[in-house]
């Protein structure tokens, strides 16, 4: 049975990691949402991005990748208005000098011409930047990332003291996320869990989404790789406790000192079911949601859209969250993140429900479904109460 504490649930992913952690209240207040008459408090809502990380890790070994870099068009245009607005597009071409704050400046091929620029770094960093040489970019400038050059022009920098060896970044040859050293993922994503260890670590419940080892290896690696820092970090506190600490702080790191873990539970967790949590609403919801979703064409995206509405409607009358999750660009991955773990929370009282629901409609042996083509094909059945849903683990 599922014990009501708090739980944290993560939706796995690398440019978007998400986590929600979620604690049982016995009181509704404005702070908290209800979902079967149950009452919960969000404690922590994010998404992380283990790119900057990433990257930092590149250059402590002298590379640079720029292939998780988005640039937008940092030129001024009018609105309709008269008031001056960034134009916000897609960079494809970036300035020689950075903005004061020594950012990179952006510039879309329409203000490229419009300015009227003849030659600019491209943001691929393919080809060389020496004029007229179309040789491949091996190596970048530390100082400016989207500025490369041949070996041949690097050689000939170099000779003429214009550059040094060290004023260079060797270009990483990933070329997405899923072909990013392991090394560095795992480092990347233990340093960026370690600045708010705390945090991380409250939860008595850790839910990791379940990936598909062959469809998507570098997922089901970060999958284990969050497994393994739950397991180590642990291992890290009771040493704390017992005062056996191997480098002398008893586990150490942000926040090390002041956590004390007992025995977790770690789910590695089929993320899957989480639509299920519709039968809780009321059935005017059940059907309006079920028919927005309907109008989108993608089985994928109607799943995400699903998400998305039912946290909408859970969020209903709290103001901080239902604020941060309409302003934010990756609601599908929060949205995720919170409906798992809710699930893990109501998954017991979910499986009462549904055995009701089939006695009192004297429906036997109906297959479960899943998901919103699932919900689709049942949704006449919505208003009677008789829809079966799959609840295996």
């Amino acid at each position: 049975m599922t014990e009501f504490t708090k739980s944290i649930g993560w939706d796995i992913g690398i440019k978007n990691l998400a986590f929600c952690i979620v604690v049982p209240k016995n009181v509704s207040t404005s702070e908290t949402i209800t979902l079967n008459s149950h009452h919960y408090a969000i404690e922590h809502w994010k998404d992380i991005s283990l790119v900057s990380e990433i990257e930092n890790n590149l250059n402590t070994n002298g590379e640079a990748s720029i292939l998780n870099i988005e640039l937008k068009c940092s030129s001024e245009k009018s609105d309709k208005i008269g008031e001056s607005a960034l134009c916000g597009i897609t960079a494809h071409y970036c300035l020689v000098t950075k903005s004061a704050d020594g950012s990179y400046q952006g510039r879309c091929k329409k203000h490229f011409k419009k300015e009227g620029h003849t030659r600019l770094p491209e943001i691929a960093v393919k080809k060389c930047y020496s004029e007229n040489c179309t040789g491949k970019c091996v190596q970048v400038l530390r100082n400016h990332i989207f500025i490369g050059y041949c070996k041949k022009h690097i050689s000939e920098l170099i000779k003429a003291g214009v550059h040094t060896t060290l004023d260079f970044f060797k270009i990483n040859k990933a070329n997405k996320t899923a072909t990013i050293n392991l090394n560095h993922l795992g480092t990347a994503l233990f340093k960026e869990l370690d600045k708010n260890r705390t945090i991380m670590l409250s939860p008595d419940n850790i839910l990791l989404e379940n990936q598909p080892v062959l469809k998507n290896p570098t997922m089901k690696s970060m999958q284990m790789f969050l497994y393994s820092y739950y397991l180590l970090r642990g291992m890290d506190a009771k040493d704390a406790r017992r005062g056996t600490g191997g480098d002398g702080t008893g586990g150490g790191g942000t926040g090390g000192s002041d956590v004390t873990i007992p025995d977790k539970h770690i789910q590695c967790y089929c993320a899957g079911k989480k639509l299920d949590l519709i039968k809780f609403f009321p059935k005017e919801e059940q059907i309006r949601i079920t028919a927005l979703v309907q109008k989108v064409k993608s089985g994928y995206q109607q799943n995400k859209q699903m998400s998305i509405h039912l946290v909408e409607n859970l969020l209903c009358g709290n103001t901080k969250w239902s604020t941060f999750f309409s302003n934010h660009k990756k609601r599908d991955d929060l949205a995720d993140s919170l409906l798992m773990t809710l699930h893990y929370l109501e998954k017991a009282n979910l499986v009462k429900l549904v055995k009701q629901l089939k006695k009192d409609s004297g429906v036997k042996g109906v297959k479960g479904v899943k998901g919103v083509k699932g919900m689709n094909q049942v949704s006449s059945e919505i208003v009677s109460d008789s829809e079966s849903l799959n609840l295996d683990e």
